[in-house]
């Protein structure tokens, strides 16, 4: 399987379940797991470091936080029996992406939970270090049941972009070991460039020479967000995970309009993997 070396993304605070699932993660694929722990200090008040008591305190609790989380996180990989390693990173947040990024390259999957989603600072950071600067496979997890690599049911979302089109490279051996591969598509329009004659069967036909079990399901909208419709579908089809292109948009753009890769962050009732 493609994930050997995995990073978990954690705060400073809530993030024991993020940790526990992670490490299940970690022993399920035989991966070497690492725990990234950030800390976002408090921004300088004058020069290159913190000046005044109020910004020494902030900066100092925070990394007695970072330090504790570093070693809360030290005691749940003992326990799971997970291989692992922790860092802690106490940065500014107009540097934490790139700190993120730094790390983030030199494993095959990164790991994010509620912890993470429910901090919107970290989170767009984390968003930031991994999909735009790294370009790695981001897996969000939600909040409840315990996520797997090795799926029985997976939920392709598909749409021929780009990114669309990463997804299913970058997890290609995971879906040919799945059961049952659904690709979906949501309102598809049949166009020379693009989607072709029959929307899906490109994609069907690659993801079949790799191995996999495929269907194509074409969903009407009916004007409901693009995520809903997906969402229930996965529901329907008793999907174990979605994999899914991420940001069509710049980080700016997709700020402004939103888009079904943030609703997918905002509030993921299944595990979702993402590439860009």
């Amino acid at each position: 399987m493609f994930a050997k070396s995995i990073i978990c993304v954690v705060g400073t605070r809530d993030a024991d379940d993020d940790m526990r699932k992670a490490c299940q993660l970690g022993l399920e694929m035989d991966a070497h797991l690492t725990v990234l722990v950030i800390g976002i200090a408090p921004s300088p008040s004058v020069g290159d470091y913190p000046v005044g008591s109020v910004s020494v305190d902030r900066w100092q609790a925070e990394l007695a936080a970072v330090d504790r989380q570093a070693a809360r996180a030290t005691e749940i990989c003992e326990r799971a029996g997970v291989r692992f390693d922790v860092t802690g990173l106490n940065v500014e947040k107009a540097w934490a992406d790139d700190e993120i990024a730094e790390r983030v390259r030199y494993c095959d999957l990164v790991v994010i939970g509620p912890g993470v989603l429910a901090d919107e600072t970290l989170k767009q950071q984390t968003v930031a270090g991994t999909l735009f600067a790294s370009e790695r496979p981001v897996m969000v997890l939600p909040a409840q049941g315990q996520p797997t690599l090795k799926p029985r049911t997976v939920l392709l979302a598909w749409d021929s972009s780009r990114e669309a089109a990463r997804a299913a490279y970058d997890m290609r051996s995971l879906l040919a070991a799945a059961a049952s591969v659904s690709v979906t598509m949501v309102d598809p329009v049949a166009t020379w460039r693009g989607n072709g004659d029959e929307p899906g069967a490109d994609i069907a036909a690659y993801l079949v020479r790799q191995g996999a079990n495929v269907t194509v399901e074409r969903l009407a909208s009916a004007g409901r967000p693009v995520s809903a419709v997906l969402a229930q579908h996965a529901g329907d089809i008793k999907a174990d995970l979605v994999v899914m292109g991420a940001y069509h948009h710049t980080r700016f753009r997709q700020r402004l309009l939103g888009g079904v890769t943030s609703s997918m962050l905002d509030m993921p009732v299944l595990p979702v993997l993402m590439s860009r």
